[in-house]
Formats: C-alpha cells, sequence, structure tokens
C-alpha cells in the first residue's frame, strides 16, 4: 500500500449532515400506496449548537482531546462529506473509497486502485481545503464487495462457513470476518499462505438484540428518541418499551411513525402508546434480509397534524429535520449519534459502514448494516441515529450492552444502525 499526502490547505469548515436510505423490497401494507423517497440534503434546524456541544464532550473523551478540538472535528464533516460525494460521481472501477482516522486527528483518507483516482481527489481536496492523505491499495471496492458476498454465501475457499458477521473495512483494503475465537488463528493462518490478504480475522462478541428496555411523557409535536409501548405506557425504571423514530406520511395523507422492525408484531387494533396519549397501531414491519423497520400508524389526533420530524435532543426545544441524503454519504470515522429513551444522546464515530450480522434471538440475518463506537442499550431501538446536527439512519441494536450508558458496566461500541428504505412507502417528513 502506497500513500501520499495530498494538499495541506486548511479552510473554514461548517456542518451540513445527511440521513441515509437504502433501497430494498419491502411487503406492501393495502392501506396505502407506495411513495417515493427523495434524496436531498439534510441539516437538523433549531438548535443544533447543543447538539453538537453533546456530542463534542462524548467524542473528546474518546479520543483524548479538548472539547473544542471536538467540536472542530464535527464541523469539518460537512467538506468531508462533499469529498466523498464529488470522488464517488467520477470514481473508476478501481475506486475503493474514503475514511477518517480520528486516532490521527480527524485526518481524511481516499484509497483506489486506479491512479487516476487519486489524481482527481487532490484536485477536489485542493477546492475544499482538505488536509487528505491517498493511498494506492490492491482491493477495489467492488472486488472487496465481492468477496464479502462470497463469505456471506459461505462460499470462500478459506472461510467456508466459519463467519458469524462480514464488513469491508475500507480503512484495511480488506473484509473484516468475524469467527468463533477458537477458529481465528487457523483461518488467519491459512489465509497468510494462500496469499489472501483482502481477508482479516477477529474473535466474535455474542449478539443479542435490543428491541426492549427516560423520555416518558413529552407532548406535541411528536419526536424522535421517545418511549414508545405497546398496550400501555412506559413506566418504571426500565420499561419494555422501544424509542420513537421520524414521522412520515403515505400517498394518501395517512402520518406515520418510523421505528425498528423487531419491536413489535404487525396489529390490526393494538395501539402504541407514548406517556397518558396513544398513537396507533403497528401495519407494517420486517425484520429480514437488510432491513429491520417498522410503521406505526399515528391515529390519534392528539399528534396531528403533523408536517415536520422532530428530535428529542438535549436541548429545552425539539430539533427539526430536514430532508434525506444517501446510503453513500457513510463514512468510516465520521461522528454519529443516536438518540433513544434509554441512553439519552450517545456519540461516537462510524467504524463500520456495510456489515452483515447474524443475530442469535431472533435468529435473523440483516446486511447493510452501519455500525458505530457509541454506547448504547436495551430500549435504544428504533431511536433516530444522526450526525451531531443532522440526520443519518435508525438505531436498531446495540450487541454488547445490556446496561444504560454511564452505568460501570456498560460498554461502548457495537451499536448497529438500519439505513432507513424508501420502500417503507412513505414520504419522511423534513
Amino acid at each position: 500500500m502506497h500513500a501520499h499526502r495530498l494538499n495541506v490547505l486548511r479552510g473554514s469548515l461548517c456542518a451540513a449532515g445527511f440521513l441515509l436510505l437504502l433501497s430494498v423490497a419491502l411487503p406492501e401494507d393495502a392501506q396505502s400506496a407506495p411513495v417515493t423517497v427523495t434524496a436531498a440534503s439534510a441539516q437538523i434546524i433549531g438548535a443544533p449548537t447543543d447538539v453538537q456541544s453533546d456530542a463534542a464532550a462524548q467524542l473528546a473523551v474518546q479520543f483524548d482531546i479538548s472539547p473544542a478540538d471536538a467540536l472542530v472535528r464535527i464541523r469539518a464533516t460537512d467538506s468531508v462529506l462533499k469529498f466523498n460525494r464529488s470522488l464517488r460521481a467520477t470514481a473508476t472501477s478501481g475506486f475503493t473509497g474514503v475514511w477518517v482516522d480520528q486516532a490521527a486527528g480527524g485526518l481524511v483518507h481516499v484509497s483506489s486502485t486506479d491512479s487516476s483516482d487519486l489524481d482527481a481527489a487532490a484536485i477536489v481536496a485542493s477546492q475544499l481545503g482538505l488536509d487528505v492523505v491517498s493511498s494506492l491499495v490492491p482491493f477495489s471496492l467492488k472486488q472487496l464487495d465481492d468477496t464479502k458476498s462470497r463469505v456471506i454465501e459461505g462460499q470462500d475457499s478459506i472461510v467456508g462457513k466459519a463467519a458469524e458477521a462480514v464488513a469491508v473495512a475500507i480503512p484495511l483494503d480488506a473484509v473484516r470476518v468475524w469467527v468463533p475465537t477458537d477458529k481465528v488463528k487457523a483461518l488467519a493462518q491459512a489465509a497468510e499462505q494462500a496469499g489472501r490478504s483482502d481477508l482479516v480475522f477477529v474473535p466474535s462478541d455474542p449478539v443479542q438484540t435490543t428491541a426492549c428496555s427516560n423520555r416518558y411523557n413529552c407532548g406535541s409535536p411528536l419526536r424522535g428518541g421517545l418511549c414508545i409501548l405497546v398496550g400501555s405506557p412506559c413506566s418504571g425504571p426500565k420499561p419494555l418499551g422501544c424509542s420513537s423514530g421520524l414521522t412520515a406520511q403515505t400517498a394518501d395523507g395517512t402520518r406515520w411513525l418510523l421505528t425498528s422492525g423487531h419491536c413489535g408484531p404487525v396489529t390490526t387494533s393494538t395501539n402504541w402508546v407514548h406517556g397518558s396519549q396513544y398513537l396507533g397501531p403497528l401495519r407494517l414491519g420486517y425484520v429480514s434480509g437488510f432491513v429491520d423497520a417498522a410503521r406505526i400508524r399515528i391515529d390519534n389526533t392528539y399528534w396531528l397534524p403533523i408536517t415536520q420530524s422532530w428530535l428529542y435532543t438535549t436541548s429545552t426545544t425539539p430539533v427539526a429535520v430536514n430532508g434525506v441524503g444517501t446510503e453513500g454519504d457513510a463514512i468510516i470515522g465520521i461522528p454519529v449519534c443516536h438518540t433513544g429513551w434509554a441512553s439519552g444522546n450517545a456519540c461516537g464515530v462510524v467504524s463500520e459502514t456495510d456489515k452483515f450480522v447474524s443475530y442469535v434471538t431472533p435468529s435473523v440475518t440483516l446486511d447493510h448494516q452501519m455500525e458505530s463506537t457509541a454506547c448504547g442499550t436495551i430500549g435504544d431501538s428504533g431511536g433516530p441515529a444522526y450526525y451531531p446536527g443532522n440526520m443519518m439512519a435508525i438505531y436498531q441494536n446495540n450487541y454488547k450492552n445490556n446496561y444504560s450508558c454511564g452505568d460501570p458496566l456498560a460498554k461502548s461500541g457495537g451499536s448497529y444502525y438500519f439505513y432507513i428504505a424508501p420502500t417503507l412507502n412513505v414520504t419522511i417528513f423534513g
């Protein structure tokens, strides 16, 4: 791997952001017609400064830097996203990807098997005033995706059927494969002997679904990150509830609340509840393939009209969400937070952008999961994930943690997010 620094200019940086979406097939809800989700820039308005400051405080602890330095890195994300989008729009088939190394001061990296991509990167970096390191690497993103697919299908000659989770690791120019601890050494040796530098083996962690476990009572407008429960309001220190996500509508004008698919079964009449107000029944939910998402129909006029998605954050007023972005905006190393009733606002950085995971309970495999270093716990499922000050995805699971963030036993990392799917057949408010 050959690396060189592209540019050392630094300019003014501002924050902007996105909500990730993924095109996948879901069964139709007979009561509503599909509506195409349009891609646009996304930005939270209202009180982004509070959100960014909260995220900066958490990132400062993770990377042993000052909150001021962490805030600079957060605000630099807009230029990183522009850099990534510009390269992806003109990249050759040999392009690998962009990532951010927070351990090295937030340095931006770009890699490709084709030097012309790196030449183009130098030009874009200069225009944006970014300090970027370029690397000529052996494997393109397409080659790594092909390897990942073979591993998932059990067709890779080295891995066989040993994989429990798989992800393309752009910083390593390899496919990271999680296998039982007692198999790591043998598989690594076999890969080395076969000259397979595209495989990296790590011991797997036990994966548990976090569908259940305080933002118990919050009036209109309906906000993402609140405790919701089917049949009764959340109560007690650890209610068996999920977190509310974004609001949306279908073609017939019906309003919906998004959450995780594993939070509950589809029903025709049993209402979900927040605080003293009911919401409505969960009418479409799916946990398979690429998808862990559901939508709850808003039947209670208390919550209407709904024309905007809102987040519950640490600020005294709700924070408005505007628009959606694309899955391609996910970049390893950029800051990310999620908001849920159990953890509040938990922040970290993106550690994987396209991970395949096999869950034990329930028994299901999901692909295209985004992972972060943020702490998460039971009850956060369904809550929105966002770049500090802007929107991103749906919190899905934390496979390491059954404790509240801040608890001495809590573990950071392992938080998964599902890219919001346009084939939920809704238009997200923003």
